[in-house]
């Protein structure tokens, strides 16, 4: 991380975005962010404060097991030859 972002301290002023206010992240913090247009943010109040942080990602079943197939099961659990007990 930047850590030049994390001591700038700048005044903003908020705009008015449909029914919302919308206030802009400096360039060099959404870069040191990693951040970019598009990207998920949660928003919280605590304290008295705004807190804007990186959503937790969410994942889907289906898209985590897209590429589990026979082949890659075998691979993936592959313990060695089965044997009987006792033989080792």
């Amino acid at each position: 991380m930047d850590i030049h972002c994390i001591s700038v301290v700048m005044d903003a002023k908020l705009a008015k975005w449909g029914n919302s206010l919308a206030l802009r992240v400096p360039h060099a913090c959404a870069r040191a962010l990693k951040w970019g247009e598009g990207a998920t943010v949660k928003v919280s109040v605590e304290r008295g404060r705004l807190i804007v942080e990186r959503a937790a990602p969410t994942y889907r079943l289906t898209d985590l097991l897209v590429h589990m197939n026979p082949k890659a099961m075998r691979a993936a659990f592959d313990w060695g030859d089965d044997g009987e007990a006792g033989d080792g």
